[in-house]
């Protein structure tokens, strides 16, 4: 029932996290306590304590609101969260900061394209973050030559499996630690 404009206000969070959802970060904080960095998991659990897109995605409770919103595929009827289960089936915790934290992703269809087109292309790559760091670069790349927002979603995930396919005919264009962490073997 949120509008992204009400869900980018902070204190709508801070609120929620403070009241509704307060056994949730009670809970949250215990699992912590023992943490090098407690006092920096308190403040990005509670507050915006980066740049705003970032601290949506970091951020306890507003990450949950932000995931499913930009995950969610209003075209398909009979599963609108299929790109949703898919993207947080392994790994989803790593791929949210390195996934969404990006200003590319903050358009949906960028994001969503992308989404598809590893799913399309999962018997040759991994759904991890690393994964989807070397899609981030690739097409921040090609937006330097390239205005990526009038793209469509589906040139968008043509090109996401365009370029898997390409980077595992040519798997020399990875580090030897990112081709293991990208190709299937």
């Amino acid at each position: 029932f949120l509008t992204p404009a009400q869900a980018s206000r902070e204190e709508f969070w801070f609120t929620m996290i403070n009241t509704v959802y307060l056994d949730y970060l009670l809970d949250y904080l215990k699992t912590v306590s023992n943490s090098k960095n407690f006092n920096e998991k308190i403040k990005n659990s509670i507050f915006y304590n980066s740049s705003n897109i970032r601290a949506q995605v970091i951020q306890r409770i507003s990450r949950y609101w932000w995931l499913g919103y930009k995950t969610y595929d209003e075209k398909n009827t009979s599963n609108p969260y299929w790109l949703t289960e898919y993207f947080f089936e392994y790994d989803g915790s790593s791929k949210i900061i390195s996934f969404f934290s990006s200003n590319l992703t903050n358009n949906k269809d960028i994001a969503l394209g992308i989404i598809e087109g590893i799913k399309n292309r999962d018997d040759k790559v991994i759904n991890n973050r690393w994964t989807y760091l070397t899609m981030n670069k690739y097409f921040n790349a090609m937006g330097g030559v390239r205005i990526l927002d009038i793209m469509t979603r589906e040139e968008i995930k043509e090109e996401t499996m365009k370029h898997i396919d390409y980077i595992v005919e040519n798997p020399e264009l990875l580090s030897v630690e990112d081709r293991k962490r990208v190709i299937k073997s």
